[in-house]
């Protein structure tokens, strides 16, 4: 589940590190959609370790 974790996190970055990296205007349309992106799955990943965390089975 950690490794899950990091891999959401780290593809979430590099999305908005994508979207950061735009050079002309058409790029920077598209930019937002994938810096979007990349904030989506950060906070999916956020919230789906918060339910793990919180929420998960009690063993």
């Amino acid at each position: 589940m950690r490794s899950l974790i990091l891999i959401g996190a780290a593809m979430g970055a590099g999305f908005i590190l994508l979207g950061l990296a735009a050079r002309t205007p058409a790029q920077a349309a598209l930019s937002n959609a994938v810096i979007a992106i990349g904030v989506a799955i950060v906070l999916l990943v956020i919230i789906l370790s918060a339910i793990k965390y919180f929420g998960g089975p009690k063993t």
